[in-house]
């Protein structure tokens, strides 16, 4: 797999995240192989933790 590649699944897997799953950001061809699963994954983790965070800052009386 390339770094583009990487890069691309890992972007994929944040905005599913991020912004909600759609044809895009879960197509098939980004699991086409484990690495691309995994940095997908990896992806989706990132996004996660992004909005626990925001919603921290809220909580805390920050923006997000």
């Amino acid at each position: 797999m390339t770094e583009e590649q990487e890069k691309s699944a890992y972007n994929a897997g944040y905005d599913a995240e991020v912004n909600g799953a759609n044809t895009t950001n879960c197509h098939f061809s980004i699991f086409s192989t484990p690495e691309k699963s995994k940095a997908w994954e990896m992806g989706r983790a990132a996004g996660e933790q992004f909005k626990v965070d925001a919603l921290r800052r809220i909580k805390a009386g920050g923006k997000a």
